[in-house]
């Protein structure tokens, strides 16, 4: 067997970057609404820092009416949840409504952007966690069981599950907690950890639907603590906007074609999800419920 091969110097002579607006407002009903203002990059240049812009007009409209004219708050300022804000951003004194349409218009130096969504209400459903098994050993393995049934299945719906295992120290509630893990051949799930899962109403067709969770806690001690049993499942259950659907949807794809590196095949890049007139960026967002489960 011969092999033999060659290869060519072929320069490449890009134009250079045109920078545009970047707006990501990913909202949920009943919070403030948080908009990021930022320019693009081109892929060739040095300059690896984030662009904040802090001087944009960022104006929300519902229903076709004037809603607010959100502020831009810098990082480690507080929301009125008293959460710390992690990224600097524009926000809403007002908690983001569902069911009427939301529109954004952001008008900076670099140009003016704009895009329009609707949150969904909360899902209708009837939906029982159950606890199917806790291995008590080193491993600690934990597995549960959700039924999931619609009351009055709408039109065409998405949906994603979000679980958690919450702990009580001493008596009173941790903020420590592990993400659990989905198996379940129903939706797919747009993370590494598959820490979520997506679903349309179409899968679940009116009928009871089951998805499974799994989730190693090893305990973990330190000098002083030692971590206790879960006491709890938090299961989040969000309606999503199709614009939602469609933005995590595509980053599934996306990060799947970025990995194509470890087997002998390539893949063409696969650009992510965009509703942004005049710029780049994401509009979007869902209305969300919990469900608890106390363990045993």
């Amino acid at each position: 067997m011969m092999l033999s091969g060659c290869q060519q110097i072929v320069e490449v002579d890009l134009p250079p970057h045109e920078p545009q607006l970047v707006v990501n407002a990913l909202m949920t009903a009943g919070k403030q609404a948080r908009v990021v203002v930022s320019k693009s990059r081109g892929v060739t240049g040095r300059d690896t820092s984030f662009s904040w812009i802090s001087d944009a007009e960022v104006q929300i409209n519902v229903g076709g009416s004037p809603w607010e004219a959100l502020a831009y708050i810098d990082s480690f300022e507080t929301d009125s949840d008293g959460q710390t804000l992690f990224f600097p951003g524009y926000y809403s004194k007002k908690e983001v409504p569902f069911g009427d349409e939301i529109e954004i218009n952001v008008t900076a130096d670099l140009g003016e952007a704009r895009s329009r969504m609707t949150i969904p209400p909360q899902l209708s459903a009837t939906v029982d966690t159950f606890q199917l098994d806790v291995l008590r050993d080193a491993s600690n393995l934990f597995q549960s069981l959700i039924r999931i049934k619609l009351e009055n299945p709408p039109e065409l719906s998405y949906y994603e599950l979000i679980a958690t295992l919450w702990y009580r120290i001493d008596g009173v509630d941790s903020l420590l907690k592990e993400s659990m893990s989905f198996s379940s051949q129903l939706g797919f799930t747009p993370f590494d950890g598959n820490t979520s899962i997506l679903l349309t109403n179409e899968l679940l067709n009116g009928e009871v639907a089951s998805v499974s969770l799994i989730c190693f806690t090893p305990f973990r001690a330190t000098t002083t603590v030692i971590r206790p049993q879960p006491d709890r499942l938090v299961l989040e259950i969000r309606t999503c906007s199709p614009e939602y659907y469609n933005y995590l949807t595509s980053y599934q794809e996306h990060i799947g074609s970025q990995v194509a590196g470890f087997s002998l095949f390539t893949t063409e890049p696969l650009p992510m999800y965009n509703n942004i007139e005049g710029g780049l960026g994401i509009l979007a967002g869902y209305s969300t419920r919990f469900d608890t489960l106390m363990l045993q």
